[in-house]
Formats: C-alpha cells, sequence, structure tokens
C-alpha cells in the first residue's frame, strides 16, 4: 500500500465497471483492493456494475465524510456476506425473488434450467424438450434400419412413413403435449408478467425461507449503501451528498455542505458556479436505457429539458418506505410555466398520484441504481412520465407521457468512455468481465508470460490465473465467441444470442481496443456456470470470484503508481504499460486525430472563403462567407447581409476569438509538409500513431451532465 502522510495528497484514481448480474460478485474486492492506494473521484457503470460503482461511491463517502472510516473493510466483506447460506441456499440466491403474481412461471423456468444444467432459461427449456425427441428418434431409426434390413422390398415404404413420423409428426406432438401441460402456467404468467413493468422481479418482494426472515433486494442494497456511507436509512444517500462529501461531516446537513462546497468552487473563469457544473468530490454516473426514446441515458441527469414525473404507487412498488418519502418531500418545485398539471391530460389519474422527479443533487442514490440494473423481463422496469405535446393527429395538447427506463446494458454495458480526457490528470481504471467462452487475441510478446495469458483458462485455474491485462503497446484486445457444435436448435439459439449481443456492445468493444483505453483495462475470466444468470453459486464459488475481484484490483491500483517498476501479474518483467505510458499514448493519439480534424476544417473553410467570391452568376458561388458572417454577425455591417446566421456571436471578443481559432486550426493544418500525411501520425507514409486510430468527429455529449458543456 502506498504511504500518504500530511505533506503528500493521496493518488486519486477513475473507475468503470461493467455489467454482468451476478458477475457484480467480483467487485467488492477488486474495489477494495483499488481504494487500499487511491481516492476514488469518479465512478460509473451499468446494471450490475451500478450497484458496484454505488457501493463504491458510499463507501469513499463514508471514508471522506469521516461518518464511516471503515467503510472499505465493510465493502471488502460484502461478497462473503452474499455467499451466506439462508435456509440451504446463499444470500445471493434469495435476493432474486420474483414477485408473488410472477413466482409460478419464473419457478417453471428455474426448475427446467436446473433440468438441463444449462445456463439461460429458454435454453434450458429447449433441451429438456430436444433430450426426449432425440431419444424417440433414436427408436424409431432403429426400428426402420431393421425394417429395411428385414424387408428390403416392403420395408422402404414403412421406413419413409416412420422417418416422416420422426421429422413432423414426434415434433409437433412433443410441442402439444408440453402446450398444454404448461399453457396455463404460462398464459397467466406471461400476463402477470407483462402488468407487472415487464419484469418477474420488482426487487422488492421477500424470500421466506423457513429458518429467518430476509430482505428484499431493494432493501438490502438500501441498507448496505447506508451502512457505507455512515447515514440512516431515513436520511438516503444522493448524488448531491457525493458532490460535497469533504463538507457532510458529521453534524453538517445537506443544504450546509451542498452550499459550502458552491462556495468553495469558486473559480476566476466561471464566476458564478452553480450545482450543476461546480467541481465534485465524488462523480457517480450510472448509465441506463430509455425504451421509449430508444436513447441511452446518464444519471442523476436524464435530460436536463425533460420535466419528468413518477406515480406514487410505482415508487411505493419499487423502493423501501424511506426512498419513497424522501421523493415526495424533495420533489423539485415547478420552474416551467408548463409544469402545471392542472391542464394536462393524466388519462384519468388524479394530480396528487405523480410526483416530480427531485432534482438531481436530491435524488437519492439507490434511484438510479434500481433503474440502471432492470434488466429486462428480470427485474420490472422502472415507469416514469415526461410531460411532452402530442401529436396533432393524436387530439394535441399536452400530456404526461409513459417512459420506461430498463437495464443500461441495453446500450452500453462496459461505458469505457465515461471520464475520458485527451490528457488525463488521473487514471481510470475499468474493470471486464470475461464468461468461460470469451477469448482473446493473445499477445505477441519475445518471452512467454509466467502467469496468465488471455485465452481460455483451464477449469483447475487458480484465481490469480484468471486476471488479464495487456503488457506492451503492440498488444490488441480482440475478442472472439466460437460456435459450438450441437444441436440445431441449440446452434440457432446460439446465432440469435450473439446478434443480441453484438447489437448492445459493438461500441464498447470497438473502445476496448482503442490504444490509451485497452491498457487500463483489467478482465475478469470467470468458469463455466459462474456469473451472468446463475444465481445459485454457492459460498465457495462467491469466495473464489471475490478473490479473483481482489488480484484485478491489487494487479490495476499497483500498475499504475509510479514507483512500480515490475509487472505485478507477469512476474518478472519489467512494467512497460505504466502511467507515464498510458498519458503519453493518449496525448499521441488526440493529436493524431486532430492533425486529421485541423486539415479537414482548413480545406472546408478555404474552399467555402473561395466560392464567395466568385462572380454572382457562378452557380458554385455561396455568399457571404463563414468568415465574413463571423466578422460581421452581430455588427451594423452585419445587418445588411441577406443571410443572417443563427446563433449570433455575443460581442466582438467572442467574434474574435473565432477567427482566432478558425487560423490557429490553419496553422496547425499547414505544419506538416503535407498535412495528414507527413506529420504527427505518418512519416514517409508509414504510420506511427497508435492504431486503430481514433477520429475527432461533431456529435452530441452521451450524457446530459451540464458540467460536459464547459471548456
Amino acid at each position: 500500500m502506498m504511504s500518504t502522510g500530511p505533506d503528500r495528497a493521496p493518488r486519486e484514481c477513475d473507475l468503470v465497471m461493467k455489467g454482468g448480474v451476478t458477475s457484480g460478485v467480483i467487485y467488492p474486492g477488486a474495489i477494495a483492493a483499488i481504494a487500499a492506494t487511491y481516492r476514488l473521484r469518479a465512478i460509473g457503470g451499468t446494471s450490475a456494475g451500478a450497484i458496484g460503482a454505488a457501493a463504491a461511491a458510499a463507501m469513499e463517502f463514508g471514508r471522506r465524510s469521516g461518518r464511516n472510516p471503515q467503510a472499505r473493510e465493510r465493502l471488502e466483506g460484502l461478497a462473503e456476506e452474499l455467499g451466506r447460506e439462508h435456509g440451504g441456499a446463499p444470500l445471493l440466491q434469495h435476493l432474486f425473488e420474483p414477485d408473488p403474481d410472477t413466482a409460478p412461471l419464473f419457478h417453471l423456468l428455474r426448475r427446467l434450467q436446473s433440468a438441463a444444467g444449462t445456463r439461460g432459461v429458454a435454453g434450458g427449456a429447449g433441451v429438456v424438450a430436444l433430450s426426449a425427441f432425440w431419444w424417440a428418434a433414436l427408436a424409431l431409426g432403429l426400428v426402420a434400419a431393421a425394417l429395411l434390413w428385414l424387408e428390403p422390398a416392403h420395408g422402404a415404404a414403412l421406413a419413409v412413413a416412420l422417418l416422416l413420423l420422426l421429422l413432423v409428426g414426434l415434433p409437433a406432438l412433443t410441442l402439444l403435449l408440453a402446450a398444454l401441460f404448461w399453457w396455463p402456467t404460462l398464459r397467466a404468467g406471461l400476463r402477470a408478467v407483462a402488468d407487472n413493468g415487464y419484469g418477474f422481479c420488482s426487487g422488492m418482494a421477500r424470500a421466506r425461507p423457513a429458518v429467518e426472515p430476509l430482505p428484499a433486494l431493494t432493501e438490502w442494497l438500501h441498507a448496505r449503501f447506508q451502512e457505507l456511507a455512515g447515514l440512516a436509512l431515513e436520511e438516503p444517500l444522493t448524488f448531491g451528498d457525493l458532490w460535497a462529501a469533504s463538507h457532510r461531516h458529521a453534524g453538517a446537513d445537506r443544504e450546509a455542505a451542498l452550499a459550502a462546497a458552491l462556495r468553495a468552487a469558486q473559480d476566476p473563469r466561471r464566476p458564478d458556479p452553480t450545482l450543476g457544473t461546480m467541481s465534485r468530490d465524488i462523480e457517480l454516473v450510472l448509465v441506463a436505457s430509455d425504451i421509449n426514446r430508444a436513447l441511452s441515458v446518464q444519471l442523476p441527469f436524464l435530460r436536463r429539458e425533460d420535466l419528468l414525473y413518477a406515480r406514487r404507487s410505482d415508487l411505493a412498488a419499487l423502493f423501501p418506505p424511506e426512498i419513497v418519502t424522501w421523493m415526495v418531500a424533495h420533489q423539485r418545485a415547478p420552474t416551467d410555466p408548463r409544469d402545471d398539471l392542472a391542464a394536462v391530460d393524466l388519462g384519468g389519474a388524479d394530480a396528487d398520484a405523480f410526483v416530480r422527479l427531485p432534482r438531481p443533487e436530491d435524488l437519492p442514490v439507490l434511484v438510479g441504481v434500481r433503474m440502471s440494473l432492470s434488466f429486462p423481463f428480470l427485474f420490472r422496469a422502472v415507469r416514469l412520465y415526461v410531460l411532452r405535446e402530442r401529436a396533432a393527429a393524436l387530439g394535441g395538447g399536452r400530456e404526461l407521457a409513459e417512459l420506461w427506463i430498463t437495464d443500461g446494458g441495453i446500450t452500453s454495458n462496459f461505458p469505457l468512455h465515461l471520464f475520458d480526457a485527451p490528457i488525463p490528470t488521473r487514471p481510470t481504471f475499468c474493470l471486464n468481465l470475461l464468461y468461460h467462452d470469451d477469448e482473446l487475441q493473445p499477445e505477441q510478446v519475445s518471452a512467454e508470460p509466467a502467469t496468465p495469458d488471455p485465452g481460455l483458462a483451464p477449469a483447475d485455474a487458480q484465481p490469480e490465473e484468471m486476471v488479464y491485462m495487456l503488457r506492451t503497446n503492440r498488444g490488441r484486445l480482440a475478442s472472439y465467441t466460437r460456435f459450438a457444435a450441437g444441436a440445431p436448435s441449440a446452434r440457432l439459439l446460439r446465432f440469435a444470442g450473439r446478434i443480441i449481443t453484438t447489437a448492445r456492445q459493438w461500441g464498447d468493444n470497438q473502445l476496448i481496443d482503442v490504444p490509451g483505453y485497452r491498457d487500463r483495462i483489467v478482465h475478469v475470466r470467470m468458469r463455466d456456470g459462474e456469473g451472468g444468470f446463475n444465481v445459485a453459486m454457492g459460498a465457495a464459488v462467491i469466495a473464489d470470484l471475490q478473490r479473483r475481484g481482489a488480484r484485478a484490483g491489487e494487479v490495476i491500483a499497483a500498475r499504475f503508481v509510479p514507483d512500480t517498476l515490475l509487472d505485478p501479474l507477469f512476474a518478472g518483467e519489467p512494467l512497460v504499460l505504466n502511467w507515464a505510458n498510458h498519458r503519453f499514448v493518449r496525448f499521441r493519439a488526440f493529436l493524431a486525430g486532430l492533425e486529421v480534424a485541423a486539415s479537414r476544417f482548413t480545406a472546408g473553410w478555404e474552399d467555402d472563403r473561395a466560392r464567395a467570391e466568385l462572380p454572382a452568376t457562378d452557380p458554385l458561388r455561396q455568399a457571404p462567407s463563414i468568415e465574413r458572417m463571423t466578422e460581421e454577425a452581430g455588427t451594423v455591417a452585419g445587418e445588411s447581409m441577406t443571410t443572417r446566421p443563427g446563433y449570433p456571436f455575443a460581442n466582438a471578443t467572442q467574434r474574435a476569438l473565432a477567427l482566432d481559432m478558425a487560423a490557429g486550426l490553419e496553422s496547425l493544418a499547414t505544419l506538416a509538409p503535407t498535412p495528414a500525411i507527413d506529420g504527427v501520425d505518418r512519416v514517409n507514409g508509414r504510420p506511427g500513431a497508435p492504431r486503430p486510430k481514433q477520429a475527432l468527429r461533431l456529435r452530441p455529449s452521451i450524457d446530459s451532465d451540464p458540467r460536459t458543456e464547459l471548456p
């Protein structure tokens, strides 16, 4: 562990965690190991990664505020608590409890999964049916062969008849019998899931083992977050608490702490900071998906322009009473003339049935976590309402329209892009989860590694052999999953599953292999039957995963400490991918992308200027030029222009700054003899910048945090 004396500020880092349902039991050990060396500043995650991120933020709040100095040690023990058996099953399994109306179908699917011994619920049911089918097929095939052998003249016709029975009749009969046997449960269960917010589990159903009562999942999360933070259950940890953690010492209330943080955030460049734009002690970003608008959203902000509401009844069904009471008491004040439900179509409901969503600083962390972990069909989605103008074809007027917020993994299961900077001032560590059949391209190095390699780990591998990071800048992280042989139906299901995985994760997977990203990712592999939907993992498996997580945290934390000389993962090898290397790689990659962007900007700027000087009769003429509009917009001279640009500059200083920036980009593009060919990237036609090469493009910001709009 590094020394942090009174004359030396502690090291700081950011942290991003991937989603993975029960795979998240890896995270407590990893977070605790990293927090032994670093103070956590910005933390992000999706789904199970959101739970880990919130626990890490609560732990850091407990340490920064002084309310729970032992928070790191308590976090480290969470995996052991999840593995502790109650009534013959680990606590982890009890937390995935279906609601009463959905329980019959849920338990039927669980029985089919167990009987088939497979990871997927649908796969379990399919294997049961296919087993019966193939045994019957074998029997009929033997009969047909016997007929052909004993009666060549007449056996052929009988064999064809049996073949038709085998290929058509038997499958149809199997499906018919299964449908008749299970249809009442299926029909009632599907209706119950649809009525239950499209999920089996609300997170508030309690398991009732014979030995002792147990908390519901959301109750357990609430209790653990509050315990780590050192706050009472009646005082939920909020995003604002995290922002002002250093001012939230024992005895200081939230409003006083936020006011103190705002006063301390005075910056000459930003004379009027707000709670949304001030610097923050602890940043927590959770990713969720808005499936009505097909958007990725980041919590706590969602979209700033939205006026959002929740039903009181939905809040009561999803959260402990302390959270519901807080949400009602801290709903935001009306800030917009439209924010009056008196003239809004509420679908027959009373206005008192709705609660305005609190301001970002007042939103409980647990609410954001519950939105992000809403894995489709397993957990009930979180229903919000947005105040919007209804289309004229639907009658016009204003309405409260449903927004279903569900699992962040639908849009970004591993949000590597969070907290990035061209030149980072602190490392952003990323924890990736590999399933047993996920492959990585082997790294080409001169010597064989003494410990892990990225390939598939053997079944008897030790925890430390199932943790991997790249060793050199030449290493790549090309992932690959092969299709195993099997029955046609199993292969088709596998193909369909990979289509869904590709649609969900292609963006994340492309970033994994980019220089400046790939060297700060630690990969933790799981064996078959671990993580994912395997809620019945025993205490021994959970403890093994905890050790793997701790090892991953130790490795990635040690690598970016400046005085680390030997690679902590590959025994005896000099450390290459250290903090100095990481910063230079990101700088090198940024310059290479900026060079291309500057060259293309200059080409367009000069072409626009030349076209404005063409004769008025030339069809290629386009006047006034952007340069002239910049010089004259908002001035008396500009009033004579027939084309008045939108978004004019506010004053002469802003106009001059815009022209100076354009001139700077022109100068940058002319520094090399042939821009973007021989420059910071290429020399003599050969690339030298990191590959895959990164591009700088204008696109909307993914998140809705007001700080992302500030330079």
